[in-house]
């Protein structure tokens, strides 16, 4: 399910949501999901690839900020396979 509407259809009335696989540059487009749909904590897994995983300073900045003003709690975990 990574279609925008199904994915905000499935999370309607719930309260969490653990998101894995994800790409780094589509995080902020869950971030949106989850707070418009109201969710209370999230956790997402980011599967870094190639140049990714180097990378030091990769860190989610505003989607972090955006979590927080919204009152989510959230987890991110970054990984390689």
């Amino acid at each position: 399910m990574n279609d925008a509407a199904t994915l905000g259809t499935a999370l309607k009335g719930k309260d969490a949501w653990l998101c894995i696989d994800i790409a780094a540059n589509d995080l902020m487009t869950h971030v949106d999901l989850a707070i418009k749909n109201g969710l209370k904590r999230v956790v997402f897994g980011i599967n870094l690839s190639g140049s990714e995983t180097e990378a030091s300073d990769l860190v989610f900045t505003k989607e972090t900020e955006l979590l927080a003003k919204s009152g989510i709690q959230y987890t991110i975990l970054k990984y390689s396979r």
